[in-house]
């Protein structure tokens, strides 16, 4: 009995540590990596705004006048280019910060209700995809999906993707970030 007890307790140390430590679970060559730091977008904003602009109107161009002038002005406020994009990680958390917005939640983890920049209550995770860093937002009337990934060390790609019951097509634009920090 002692014998085994003498081996059940390394046993159990070793497990102890495995949950205390969760970002032994990430992988050295972990996608998360290399998205921390501080970026700065790294275009011309009237080009970006064009871009988003051009996006907004194939989604809302099946809705008709008023409806897609309605749907237009509410897209414009909710897609400002963000100048700055904060990442950060510690441990099995990732903080994002971007367009007036801090959110944080378990990586891979489940949802985390927080409050957008304009005051509405939303659900946010995080979720690790391949190469991308998966921020997906849900509200009472939609849903955006930002894509983070880095196709070198300096450089940061948005890919984003805003989807509506009441949009006959989703949104989507991508912008391109450099490093700052």
């Amino acid at each position: 009995m002692i014998r085994s007890l003498h081996l059940a307790i390394p046993m159990i140390a070793v497990l102890v540590v495995a949950v205390a430590n969760p970002e032994r679970g990430l992988a050295e060559g972990s996608p998360i990596r290399a998205l921390v730091g501080t970026f700065a977008y790294a275009g011309s904003s009237e080009r970006g705004r064009i871009m988003i602009d051009r996006a907004i109107e194939l989604a809302t161009e099946e809705m008709g006048f008023l409806r897609e002038s309605i749907a237009s002005d509410r897209l414009q406020e909710k897609t400002a280019i963000a100048p700055r994009i904060v990442i950060a990680q510690e441990k099995n958390m990732v903080t994002v910060e971007f367009q007036g917005a801090t959110y944080r939640s378990r990586i891979n983890g489940g949802w985390v209700t927080a409050t957008s920049p304009g005051g509405e209550s939303i659900s946010v995770r995080h979720r690790i995809r391949g190469d991308k860093l998966v921020q997906d937002i849900r509200t009472k009337k939609g849903r955006r999906v930002n894509l983070f990934t880095a196709p070198g060390k300096d450089r940061l790609n948005l890919d984003v993707v805003i989807s509506s019951p009441h949009l006959p097509e989703d949104v989507r634009y991508d912008l391109t970030y450099r490093r700052v920090e």
